[in-house]
């Protein structure tokens, strides 16, 4: 998920470009990972980014989408992403595990205070 303010509106975003740096196959695109992140930099930056996730087990009882391995490894290449991401960019790329509903809103809700109070 990745959050905008834009002349005074916030804008949510489902998914966003981080899908090409991951899995951009899943885009029925196709590019090395390594230059769509080299082209993030051209790419607006949503102020507050955020990446929901949890236990393989808990994402296959929700949605049986992917094998548990490609689950796994996708979670994995996520989390190290925004990782660097947090690092290299001033907006906020945060990874919250996705377990209780209402302890995941409420995170997300604290940080886009956050940015609102910047």
């Amino acid at each position: 998920m990745a959050i905008l303010r834009l002349r005074g509106k916030t804008i949510l975003f489902d998914r966003y470009y981080f899908d090409f740096i991951v899995d951009s196959r899943r885009s029925n695109i196709v590019i090395n990972s390594r230059m769509a992140e080299f082209l993030f930099k051209f790419v607006p930056k949503p102020h507050l980014n955020v990446f929901l996730f949890a236990p393989v087990g808990v994402i296959l009882n929700r949605k049986k989408e992917l094998p548990a391995d490609e689950i796994s490894m996708l979670t994995d290449k996520y989390l190290k992403l925004f990782d660097r991401l947090n690092r290299k960019y001033k907006q906020r790329f945060i990874s919250i595990k996705n377990i209780k509903l209402n302890e995941t809103l409420m995170k997300v809700e604290e940080e886009y205070r956050r940015i609102l109070n910047r």
